[in-house]
């Protein structure tokens, strides 16, 4: 661990470093123009108080020499193709240069299991995604390199760990300084955990890293494989196998259940129109569906699953996979003893006809 915080001080002093160097576009000095610099030219560089700190803590923390190697420039290598291999239940992605990390299911893969993230060697986790949050504690900016240093955390940064249902992203770094300088890997990746009986929205499976599709069934109806990945078209209980391309990699199996068909709401008496006269009741034949009810942009919990107030209602019902319907309708009920307005002005001007006729009978004369 130590090793790795001594190389995360050298880059962050590294990039410090060309950061003062490029002033001015006269005296902008990339790493390629520096490429080379001895020791002593590098001391007569113009630099800060504080720049200085930064140096002599870069130098106590991992030797002036390796700071002059890893000042002369940096390479980032971006997704490096990893070498695999598969050993006591995990399997071990080797980075370029010392970084090393273990998983317990492949890379890529869907599984039901717990899934356990470790990196090795000169390498660490930066960032460990569930369902897009953050699932490490939250980073800690440092102001200096003994900062980073002491915010550093072995557990946060060599270790991950998942036993919750749904699509986890991370990122592996690692580096090492040589005489060129300072070379720092990124690696991204990725896997999903659910449970048989907990359903997916899903369209395509593609193999884990190392793999390729050997053969697959919905529903215990074998499916036909075209190409490198598997397009799903309908829901179903899917069972998908794969071989290993890599030597010495076991065979992987996964299971899943795939729904895409949103739950419904069946309504008594049903919606007609965008406006219903009488009270509504409604119900689903989906146990795991979730209903939220609005009334008038408000969340509301009927009673009796009943709407039963004028105004705009809206009905949204969801289920575990992501799926959604939704309804809406305006309420406007016939209350008892309540005369509807043209019906009023029906009788009123049946009333005042009948009432002019009358008159008018009355004084007619007889010739």
């Amino acid at each position: 661990m130590m090793k790795r915080l001594v190389l995360t001080a050298l880059l962050l002093t590294a990039l410090m470093t060309l950061k003062v160097f490029a002033k001015t576009p006269e005296e902008e000095t990339a790493y390629e123009s520096i490429e080379g610099l001895t020791e002593e030219e590098l001391s007569k560089r113009e630099l800060s108080q504080e720049d200085k700190a930064l140096l002599n803590e870069a130098e106590e923390a991992g030797g002036e020499s390796d700071f002059v190697r890893a000042a002369k420039g940096f390479k980032s290598i971006d997704d490096p193709e990893l070498e695999i291999s598969y050993e006591n239940g995990f399997f071990i992605y080797k980075m370029p240069y010392d970084g090393r990390f273990y998983m317990n299911v492949p890379l890529g893969g869907i599984t039901d299991e717990a899934v356990v993230l470790k990196a090795d060697g000169d390498a660490w986790i930066t960032d460990f995604i569930k369902d897009g949050k953050e699932s490490l504690k939250e980073e800690v900016i440092a102001s200096s390199v003994s900062e980073a240093m002491a915010a550093a955390s072995d557990e946060d940064e060599k270790y991950g760990e998942a036993d919750k249902t749904g699509h986890y992203d991370f990122r592996i770094m690692s580096a090492s300084v040589d005489r060129s300088g300072m070379i720092l890997s990124s690696s991204l990746g990725g896997f999903l955990i659910t449970k048989k009986d907990t359903p997916l929205f899903i369209s395509r499976i593609n193999p884990p890293l190392g793999y390729e599709i050997e053969g697959a069934s919905s529903d215990g109806r074998p499916l036909k494989i075209n190409g490198s990945f598997l397009e799903l078209k309908e829901d179903g209980l899917y069972e998908v196998d794969f071989k290993p391309v890599s030597t010495g990699l076991p065979h992987w199996r996964s299971v899943f259940l795939r729904d895409t068909t949103a739950p419904e709401l069946y309504f008594t008496p049903s919606l007609t129109g965008q406006v219903m006269n009488e009270e509504v009741a409604f119900h689903t034949d989906e146990a795991d569906a979730v209903i939220r009810v609005y009334l008038n942009n408000i969340e509301v919990s009927p009673v009796n699953m009943t709407a039963a107030s004028d105004g705009q209602w809206r009905m949204v019902i969801s289920d575990r996979a992501g799926n959604e319907n939704v309804y809406t309708f305006r309420m406007q009920l016939e209350r008892k003893g309540q005369i509807k307005p043209l019906l009023l002005l029906f009788l009123i001007l049946t009333a005042s006809g009948v009432f002019i006729i009358i008159t008018a009978h009355g004084r007619m004369r007889i010739i």
